[in-house]
């Protein structure tokens, strides 16, 4: 386990980061995801929770993804404040953003710590302030705590009630459209579960990036390309075991039932026309 101070101080560490283009959300926390282009706010969260030390959101299906993260706190029974301290996890809005408090002010103001944010400024004293440059990246912002936020405080080590962390909620079994929504998070489409236009265009770029160098897919296999022949399987309700990017049994068996379902020589490998079989059954 580990303090506040520690998981804060590796998100500070990176306060300053600026993606220089607008939107680009290509980061030190994107790149180490291998999701380069993705949102990243619950990212940054679950980045500075990983490497202060903390085990707390490792079992958190998802803490990319803002909902997912919120529904894992209240599931765990973190406490609801009113009154954040440094290293209580905000949520912003409607499941719109996330991040944490990195100082409280006093006077009902707090230092936001947060990535993602196209408002921030590099250092604390700039935010307080007022002075700096905002940038889109990592970094500080002084915010209103009535301003549509919602504070959870984790059981981190040393925290005044000495309480342990609890023991993480059961996470229910995913459904093929739960794996189909990690699929859109993870393209950086909306998540609704409804694999439509802008889930298929995403996924023939990713789909064509990994497989320029590659004329098929078999097991033994990792990466994005395996990644998104998974995510089109389990759209089209065939199951590969994991939305993993790794082409293990599960996924041979899957592709194997799919070709042997669509006339294609069933030898359990995705390649050039298995692929395009899958992505003309999703249109």
């Amino acid at each position: 386990m580990a303090t506040a101070k520690q998981v804060l101080a590796v998100g500070e560490a990176l306060a300053g980061e600026n993606e220089a283009v607008l939107g680009a959300n290509n980061t030190t926390v994107n790149r180490e995801a291998g999701l380069p282009g993705s949102p990243y706010c619950g990212g940054f969260v679950a980045y500075a929770q990983k490497h202060g030390g903390s085990a707390l959101l490792n079992k958190c299906s998802n803490p990319w993804y803002v909902p997912t993260l919120r529904q894992y706190m209240e599931a765990q029974g973190w406490p609801r404040v009113s009154t954040p301290q440094p290293g209580d996890i905000f949520i912003e809005g409607d499941d719109m953003h996330t991040g944490y408090c990195d100082e409280y002010l006093g006077n009902g103001y707090f230092m936001t710590l947060e990535g993602n944010g196209g408002h921030v400024k590099a250092s604390k004293a700039d935010a307080r302030n007022g002075t700096g440059s905002t940038y889109e990246g990592i970094g500080y912002r002084r915010a209103a705590v009535s301003g549509g936020f919602k504070f959870y405080r984790p059981p981190y080590d040393g925290t005044s009630s000495g309480t342990p962390a609890p023991a993480p909620a059961p996470e229910p079994k995913k459904t093929p459209q739960d794996y189909v929504k990690d699929w859109q998070t993870w393209l950086g489409v909306e998540a609704d579960g409804d694999p439509g236009v802008k889930t298929l265009t995403a996924s023939v770029g990713r789909l064509l990036s990994g497989l320029l160098s590659l004329y098929y897919l078999r097991r033994g296999d990792k990466g994005d390309a395996v990644k998104v022949v998974q995510g089109l399987l389990y759209a089209l309700d065939y199951d590969p075991d994991g939305l993993d990017g790794s082409y293990g049994p599960g996924m041979e068996a899957a592709v194997k039932k799919f070709q042997a379902d669509h006339g294609l020589d069933a030898d359990g490998e995705a390649g050039k026309d298995t692929v395009a079989a899958l992505l003309a059954a999703l249109q």
